[in-house]
């Protein structure tokens, strides 16, 4: 009788590799920061005399208004130079550190700037960030302003009115950009790098003012021109800074 013939053993199944991990992609800006991307808008409304259509470059941005605890913190790094400390300012004051620092002049705001690696917003930047491609009024659209910012137009009088400070960085979601910038609209005017007047001595703010009650003064179009020296209760900035490779 001949021998029982065994079966060969079973071929083992392929093993597949495992898939390639993609690479990591560094972000493009800071941390805190929102990628611009370039595009062509017209500058100014009709408040003002329009300007052609500008190209603007891609370029990283500050999500909020620059705050007194992140102010503070250059201060005490020695790279940045303390700010007033007069009536309304937020330096020094316990419950301000999420509100946006006041009272900082230019030089002082180009100053933070630098210390992180970055730069005041030229002031087209600084009008594209705040209107898109859309020919927008005011950050959020067209719809006259309310609820949306910290101003003194929510049915307060004008002037003072009953906003006596500023608010929290970011309070305010409705009125955001459409990049997804806070507060372009009300709360601090914003140094930006551009010159204004002939002379050189002062520098154009945009964005209007947690004491603005006027809806034309936080218009993204409008541009305001103080000096350069000037240490404002309501003025504060933000940063802008080059994409990455």
């Amino acid at each position: 009788m001949a021998p029982p013939v065994e079966a060969p053993p079973p071929k083992p199944e392929p093993v597949e590799a495992p898939p390639k991990a993609e690479p990591v992609k560094a972000p493009k800006c800071n941390s805190g920061m929102v990628e611009i991307h370039a595009g062509t808008f017209t500058m100014g409304d009709a408040f003002n005399a329009k300007a052609n259509a500008t190209t603007v470059d891609a370029f990283c941005m500050d999500t909020t208004e620059v705050t007194t605890s992140a102010y503070a913190a250059c201060v005490n790094s020695g790279k940045c130079t303390a700010a007033d400390t007069a009536a309304l300012c937020n330096a020094g004051v316990p419950d301000r550190g999420n509100h946006p620092i006041n009272c900082v002049d230019w030089p002082q705001a180009k100053a933070y700037c630098a210390a992180q690696g970055q730069r005041l917003p030229s002031e087209t930047e600084w009008e594209y960030a705040a209107r898109g491609t859309d020919g927008r009024v005011y950050p959020w659209g067209n719809p006259e302003p309310g609820g949306q910012l910290c101003w003194n137009g929510e049915g307060n009088s004008l002037g003072e009115g009953n906003r006596q400070s500023t608010c929290a960085v970011a309070s305010f979601p409705g009125g955001n950009s459409p990049f997804g910038l806070a507060d372009m609209s009300g709360n601090v005017w914003e140094w930006t790098s551009v010159v204004f007047g002939p002379t050189g001595a002062g520098h154009v703010t945009r964005g209007g003012g947690r004491y603005n009650g006027d809806s034309w003064n936080v218009r993204s179009a409008y541009r305001l021109g103080l000096a350069t020296a000037i240490q404002y209760r309501d003025v504060g900035f933000r940063c802008a800074g080059s994409i990455s490779p």
